[in-house]
């Protein structure tokens, strides 16, 4: 059913390198975060805005080296990308490469009623390693994951600014941050960006919650219209 819908999407999926130096006493130690992204404009690659932080954390610095490379460009070569912008309430950012995929991903600007069909794309499970040479090792592999929207939800997390969600009833692989959303068509109708467990009621293990959270493609589009990037 989405055989041909990745086929499309993955010709604009991305995988992301970030790195930092960051310095522990008299150590200096460098830190890595790697995600998922897509590419929406020419150059520009939408992602999970936590994921451009050190450590994930939005109380963090930003990290202040970027690497992309293109899903079909695995085993190659990853390529230097800048930071261009980011909502921290939206949970989205977006850094600019030098790549510029031969198709392009239509963005549905609406939101999806409950039980719509919907796909991720992605490098799940990835990591980034240090051989002893210093030379990097970003191990990628390619995951396809597939649910149903159990329901779409807003909340205000600033004062006046409205977060609109979709929950989808599979819970997503760790490390899906940044992953798109789409439909049997090959659109895009939200990016993952966390998966939501609880803790049972003694505190001890977690219940059974299938939920995965994506942000809704109009909050995207409005995003890329804040920062005046054409899609």
């Amino acid at each position: 059913m989405y055989a041909k819908a990745c086929e499309l999407v993955r010709n604009n999926v991305y995988g992301l390198i970030a790195s930092s130096l960051r310095k522990e006493g008299d150590t200096v130690n460098m830190s890595f975060g790697n995600a998922t992204g897509f590419m929406v404009s020419p150059g520009y690659i939408i992602t999970a805005g936590h994921f451009v932080h050190v450590d994930k954390d939005f109380s963090k610095p930003i990290h202040n080296f970027f690497e992309i490379i293109k899903a079909s460009n695995i085993g190659g070569q990853t390529q230097v990308a800048e930071f261009v912008a980011e909502d921290s309430v939206l949970d989205i950012a977006v850094l600019k490469g030098p790549e510029i995929s031969e198709e392009k991903l239509l963005i549905k600007d609406g939101i999806m009623p409950r039980g719509t069909s919907c796909g991720f794309l992605g490098f799940p499970l990835s990591n980034v390693e240090v051989n002893p040479d210093g030379k990097k090792q970003f191990h990628l592999r390619e995951r396809f994951q597939g649910g149903f929207i159990s329901n779409f939800s807003k909340e205000e997390r600033s004062p006046g600014k409205i977060y609109g969600y979709y929950e989808t009833d599979g819970l997503m692989y760790e490390g899906s941050s940044g992953c798109p959303c789409f439909n049997t068509e090959g659109e895009i109708i939200g990016m993952q960006i966390a998966s939501q467990m609880r803790k049972k009621k003694d505190g001890e293990g977690i219940d059974q919650v299938s939920l995965s959270l994506s942000i809704s493609s109009p909050e995207i589009i409005k995003f890329l219209k804040d920062q005046s990037i054409p899609f």
